[in-house]
């Protein structure tokens, strides 16, 4: 890509302005036809005005004149050349419509026809141009007059040439027409190479934006019609307009395009859905036969789309080095389209300068331009994300190490936790079997019963919490394998249940048939903790809700949403204390509680153990609160 790259920079350099070519003397005049049908006996007694270089069309609805008065080179110059043969007025660009050239003969003016709407007319030049033999009759003292009429912007190139000045003429033209084919067809065919290797959107426009300017080559310099002699010259003119405005577009998306990927500005995007609904509006005028206002729309296309396009660039995101390549290239651009303007409007007069701008800005070269800048992007882009995989691997790599750090440290917590439980449970037994037999001998000491009984509560709240770390440390590890069986819920349900002194305060509903699937141990953990949590929070007189429920899915002949096909649901509802409604963004934290809570036994753990437990057999857990209610729901996966 780099040795393309420089190739193409060296080609782009290369390409300098083209010297005149010496031949006869020509001075320049045009005027305006206001009325459209005026005839060259009117028109050769109106005042015409003197121009040097290029004359230039902005959109002329009307005829325009050119004058052309002949004069044979000095006797010095014209020993150098060989002035033998025809004398030729020379016409271009090719996509001129109409051109009538009026010169006077016998005292009559004789015309002829050209144009690339009247194909058939050309019989000198093997370029582009549209070439008119002279009439070697002809009284020399008479101007030749040309009349021409065509669509749009069009810098209209004349000049009279004989002998070996036409033929250098022609000759540099067609090298320059050789070479600009070949640059483009090459750029089309590394473009779709390597559209077929990456697939991106952004390779994909490229192809048909040099499609478009290939296209716009062909027709524009009378390929096509040389090539396709049979299609109507009509058609071909409608391409050449039509790829001038695909290649706008094109050239306008693919910037798009590019700086979607950084997520440039709202306005931006606004801007350039608005141009791309200007290059469909032209388009839908040019088939509908108004060529003026669609060319004219497609040149406004063609001014915004640099300023746009700079807008995009400094309101974009994370661009790095494709930002000072893009806004150099359009940075250029726009310095060639003020130059272009100002020399348009006719605020250059230097021949010099105007051979080299025409060079400068004649679109032959816009596809090696774009596709320089566009190759410069690609490596630009690739570094970068060469770069963005370097840090990423280097991220993961941190990464994983500190993964490792932390696995080791969990395993070391781990492994003390199991000492500690293990340790500490041991003279919890004691101290229990110890209390248990002094409420025997206590029997009859009201009081100290009752102190006996304090210490009973608070050893088994503590052995209590011992089992909760127990079990989290349990959960934490990652090596829990789940031991999946099927449990009738009625049945799990009620064993739970039975550890309830009161069992007059549970409301249970379960769904006949209904059953779980899940590992025993950490399911009896999870149902446990809610119905523990319902117990301790829930205003005494109103009852605890139990409903377990099939949820409809596949098999159950009821409609339902993909994600709950196959779930049995358990779900815990209460009512709470009015202010002691819980945090819902603190819910399952861990070591979380209620300040108005405090003083009841409790950790602020079970939460979070009922949460980690369910991710451990593929269950969730769901909270929703309704007026002074809290309904806790667990899905388990059947």
């Amino acid at each position: 890509m780099r040795r393309l790259l420089v190739c193409l920079l060296w080609l782009l350099c290369q390409w300098t302005a083209q010297a005149a070519h010496a031949g006869l003397i020509a001075e320049k005049a045009y005027l305006r036809d206001a009325a459209g049908n005026a005839s060259v006996e009117s028109i050769a007694a109106g005042d015409f005005r003197a121009f040097e270089g290029n004359f230039q069309l902005l959109f002329e609805t009307k005829p325009v004149w050119v004058r052309l008065k002949l004069q044979a080179l000095p006797q010095a110059d014209a020993g150098k050349l060989n002035t033998s043969g025809p004398q030729v007025v020379r016409v271009g660009p090719h996509a001129l419509d109409h051109i009538e050239l009026y010169e006077s003969v016998a005292g009559k003016w004789v015309r002829q026809i050209a144009g690339d709407l009247h194909a058939n007319t050309r019989n000198v030049c093997p370029d582009d141009y549209h070439c008119f033999v002279l009439n070697p009759d002809r009284a020399p003292t008479e101007p030749v007059y040309l009349r021409i009429l065509t669509p749009g912007l069009a810098s209209i190139d004349t000049d009279a040439l004989q002998g070996l000045a036409l033929m250098e003429s022609v000759t540099s033209r067609v090298k320059t027409l050789t070479l600009s084919f070949t640059v483009a067809l090459c750029l089309l065919s590394i473009g779709m190479f390597l559209t077929w290797n990456r697939r991106t959107p952004l390779f994909f426009i490229y192809c048909l934006f040099q499609a478009s300017v290939i296209v716009f080559l062909a027709t524009n310099t009378g390929m096509i019609e040389r090539l396709l002699p049979m299609i109507q010259p009509e058609t071909h003119n409608f391409l050449g307009q039509a790829s001038l405005i695909a290649r706008y577009f094109f050239m306008m998306l693919a910037g798009w395009v590019l700086l979607a990927y950084h997520q440039p500005s709202r306005i931006y995007s606004r801007l350039m859905q608005g141009m791309a609904l200007n290059s469909a509006v032209s388009m839908t005028l040019l088939i509908l036969g108004h060529v003026q206002t669609a060319l004219l729309l497609n040149m406004l296309n063609f001014y915004c789309i640099p300023l746009v396009q700079i807008y995009g660039i400094f309101t974009a995101r994370h661009l790095a080095g494709s930002r000072y390549i893009l806004l150099a290239a359009y940075g250029i651009n726009t310095l060639m389209l003020t130059i272009g303007t100002v020399y348009i409007l006719g605020g250059i007069v230097d021949p010099k300068i105007h051979s080299a701008i025409n060079t400068g800005g004649d679109w032959r070269l816009n596809g090696l331009f774009v596709g320089v800048v566009f190759f410069l992007i690609v490596l630009s882009e690739e570094k970068s994300r060469r770069a963005d995989k370097d840090l990423e691997i280097e991220a993961l790599r941190r990464g994983s190490e500190q993964a490792r750090a932390n696995e080791e440290k969990l395993n070391e917590r781990s492994a003390l936790i199991d000492m500690l439980t293990h340790e500490l449970k041991n003279p919890l037994g004691t101290i229990q079997f110890s209390l248990a037999t002094l409420k025997r001998a206590l029997t009859g000491d009201a009081d100290s019963l009752q102190r006996v009984q304090r210490i009973d509560v608070s050893v088994k709240r503590m052995d209590d919490l011992i089992e909760h770390v127990a079990d989290s440390n349990k959960i934490e590890r990652t090596g829990f394998i789940a031991q999946r069986e099927r449990m009738p819920a009625r049945e799990l349900v009620q064993e739970l249940l039975d550890e309830y002194p009161t069992l007059a305060r549970f409301d249970v509903h379960i769904q006949e048939g209904t059953a779980f699937l899940a590992d025993r141990k950490m399911l009896t953990l999870i149902l446990d903790n809610l119905l523990s949590n319902a117990g301790k929070y829930s205003v005494p007189e109103v009852p605890i809700t139990i409903s377990v429920t099939l949820l409809p899915g596949a098999g159950t002949g009821n409609e339902a949403a993909p994600t709950d096909a196959g779930l049995t649901c358990f779900e815990v509802s209460n009512e709470v204390v009015q202010g002691h409604e819980p945090d819902e963004s603190r819910l399952f934290e861990r070591y979380y509680r209620h300040p108005g809570v405090q003083g009841q036994p409790g950790m602020g753990i079970g939460l979070s153990l009922v949460q980690s437990a369910a991710e451990k057999i593929g269950a969730t857990v769901g909270y929703r609160r309704q007026g002074p209610r809290v309904f806790f729901n667990v899905r388990i996966p059947n």
